[in-house]
């Protein structure tokens, strides 16, 4: 009886795998593609969203219930999904949103958007059977950033999967979203519509984002985003990461994951990388539990549709020295598709800093250089040392991500001053970074010339000097000034490295400076001085008549003498004595400074008579800045013969009258001083002495009169 009942068990297995159709063998997956692979000074950030929610009404209690996370009934196998559409955008049957979480001030550089649902053809699971479809193509969305309106973008690249036997069948769909999101700093929101998917039991679809974010002041990472096609159902996916040149060197590696159909309250699906196992949001051994990171509207903790998730390795997972990491993904009774991964290693960087308190000194100053060594990596530093051009040295040893240390050093400056850092990181590299700083000395200098048309000026004659301030240092100056001989003004708000300005001052000769006052770059004074180079003179000429003091009778003859004084610094040329009488004229080609020329001449006292004569003569300046300058001097005086005396008293005897000389002859007298004439006997009259002194610009006067 045994027997003959396993021959008919036999049997009929036998018929059945004849008459049933063949199971088409399900393709191994498309190997993972590299959408970016490059080092930033950032991260990675991703966010997500299904397009699938619980229904209304009270009889889906139990499923709004699982959406805030409750293990009980916590899947979509056990509740009639349907599509949830928050973009108001009538174009779009699904739709939800989600948060990138940038920092503030970062811009994305890169963006790759996935998303994936259940297609209707070839799906024989829950929700192929129960689900209805909306119209369009799944390899097409609309994106919205930031509140704007959506844009459709197409799939680059679109895997659907062979129909699985007594299962749904699932498609996965990727673009890159760069230019979408390129002009976005800090946090955005993006919504993401018509991600095509049923509605019914079983149904999931949903999308994520994986944006890869720089700014300034982070930390360096290489950062890989990889997308791929990985059904896990009952078995373990290998993906290995593997980045040409990665070489970890430590800190903490981040991992992001995003997968379609985690079911939370199925157990059994794990994640291990390099070995070591990882914990989901429900511990080790529930790893895909369908939450999404950035979840904005729905907000739901499960969502019931999509994985969107970044795992913070522990510290020797990625060891130092690490060139690959290896991906393991394992399911039990829950089955899940896992379409985006993401490896952040972080990177060793090391920058330096350095500059100057005084970037601009005078000679001989000295300056401060400031030196700032800093982590820019995600990794510690090791044997930090930074050193100065001007001799200083810190060994500052360990240096954590971030964090920075200083080296402060005074010297000369004038020259571009370097400086340079080293460390290794725990894999055993070497790192350095060098730095200048520039500093400059500068030299400013003003020069002064003051210029006159002619090297010779007569006193008392005003002059117009042409003063010329030239910039002979190296170095700008600014609100140069001119003070002294007429002058007290601003002459140039700048004034370049050898560039001039030039100011004409009038004021009477005097050999006192002129001073150029300015302001260098850094605010210290610059001055400088000039005298005027003339030679400054004084002219003039005095005329001395001398009257003998004797006494003259009427038609009588006195002799005068003539003296004709050169008062001044310079020589006179064409000395002319003239006036009344002619006999007292007189002419010398020249006459040099301090020197007289005395003559004589003889008047016939007839009656009350006048000497008027005057001295001119030109100075010999022809170089003088007014020219030659007749100067003349002017002597008057009165003779008159002598007024017989009173009577005599009565009994007084006149005496007789005093014999009258013939006239003496004419005498003249050298250049070096008068010489003495004879005696003339005085008749009738007393003749006084007149001095005249004129200098240049007036004439003065003084008569002797002869009583």
């Amino acid at each position: 009886m045994p027997v003959r009942r396993s021959l008919v068990v036999l049997v009929v297995a036998v018929l059945v795998a004849l008459v049933a159709p063949p199971v088409p063998a399900v393709p191994h997956a498309p190997e993972w593609t590299v959408a970016f692979d490059g080092e930033v000074t950032g991260d990675v950030a991703v966010a997500g969203n299904a397009v699938t929610r619980c229904p209304p009404g009270p009889g889906a209690l139990a499923c709004r219930d699982a959406e805030t996370g409750a293990a009980n009934g916590a899947l979509n196998n056990d509740h009639s999904m349907v599509w949830t559409d928050t973009d108001d955008d009538p174009r779009t049957v699904t739709s939800s949103s989600a948060r990138v979480d940038v920092p503030a001030g970062a811009r994305i550089v890169h963006a790759t958007l996935s998303w994936g649902g259940v297609l209707r053809a070839g799906s024989t699971g829950l929700c192929g059977r129960t689900a209805t479809w909306p119209p369009g193509t799944p390899a097409a969305v609309r994106v919205a950033v930031g509140g704007r309106e959506g844009v459709p973008v197409a799939a680059a690249a679109f895997t659907a999967e062979p129909s699985p036997p007594g299962a749904d069948r699932w498609y996965s769909a990727h673009a890159d979203v760069t230019d979408r999101l390129a002009d976005t700093t800090g946090p955005v929101d993006l919504t993401v519509g018509d991600v095509r998917t049923g509605q019914g039991r079983d149904c999931a679809g949903g999308w994520s984002v994986t944006a890869v974010w720089s700014r300034a002041d982070a930390a360096r990472h290489r950062v890989t985003v990889h997308t791929g096609h990985e059904r896990v159902a009952g078995s373990t996916a290998h993906v290995l990461l593997a980045p040409p040149g990665l070489r970890a060197a430590g800190g903490t590696t981040r991992l992001a994951v995003a997968a379609l159909e985690g079911d939370r309250a199925i157990g059994g699906d794990t994640l291990r990388v390099n070995g070591s196992q990882q914990a989901g949001q429900d511990g080790p051994g529930n790893v895909f539990v369908s939450g999404a990171d950035g979840a904005r509207e729905p907000a739901h903790v499960n969502n019931m549709s999509v994985d969107v998730t970044t795992i913070e390795l522990a510290a020797g997972v990625v060891r130092p020295g690490d060139t690959a990491v290896e991906i393991e993904a394992t399911s039990g009774a829950d089955h899940y598709l896992l379409y985006g991964l993401a490896l952040s290693v972080p990177l060793p960087g090391i920058a330096l800093h350095t500059s100057v308190d005084r970037p601009v000194t005078h000679e001989g100053e000295d300056v401060t250089q400031r030196s700032v060594v800093t982590n820019t990596g995600g990794v510690p530093l090791h044997d930090v040392v930074v050193a100065s051009d001007l001799g200083c040295r810190r060994v500052v040893g360990p240096l954590a991500p971030g964090a920075h240390a200083e080296l402060v050093c005074t010297g000369p400056g004038g020259r571009t001053l370097a400086a340079s850092a080293s460390a290794t990181d725990a894999a055993g590299g070497t790192h350095a970074a060098t730095a200048t700083a520039a500093t400059r000395v500068i030299r400013p200098a003003l020069t002064v010339r003051v210029g006159t048309p002619k090297p010779v000026v007569l006193i008392g004659k005003p002059v117009t000097h042409r003063v010329t301030v030239t910039n002979s240092g190296d170095a700008p100056v600014s609100s140069v000034r001119l003070r002294g001989l007429g002058c007290d003004r601003v002459v140039a708000t700048v004034l370049a490295p050898a560039a001039t300005a030039t100011a004409d001052c009038t004021a009477p000769p005097a050999l006192v400076p002129v001073t150029a006052t300015a302001v260098d770059e850094l605010g210290a004074p610059v001055t400088a001085r000039a005298r005027a180079s003339y030679r400054i003179v004084r002219v003039g000429l005095a005329l001395e008549i001398v009257v003998p003091e004797h006494p003259v009778a009427p038609g009588g003859t006195t002799t005068l003498t003539i003296r004709v004084r050169n008062t001044g610094d310079v020589a006179f040329t064409n000395v002319a004595v003239t006036g009344e009488p002619a006999a007292c004229h007189r002419f010398l080609p020249r006459l040099e400074p301090g020197a007289t020329a005395v003559h004589t001449c003889r008047v016939v006292v007839t009656g009350p008579a006048t000497v008027t004569l005057t001295v001119t003569g030109v100075p010999d300046v022809s170089t003088a800045v007014v020219g030659p300058v007749p100067v003349s001097s002017t002597a008057e005086v009165r003779l008159a013969p002598e007024v017989a005396e009173a009577a005599a008293a009565p009994g007084t005897v006149r005496p007789p009258p005093a014999a009258v000389p013939e006239p003496e002859p004419e005498h003249e007298l050298a250049q070096q001083g008068p010489l003495r004439s004879p005696v003339t006997p005085a008749v009738i009259a007393v003749l006084g002495v007149l001095v005249m002194t004129v200098s240049l610009g007036g004439l003065s006067t003084a008569a002797r009169r002869l009583r």
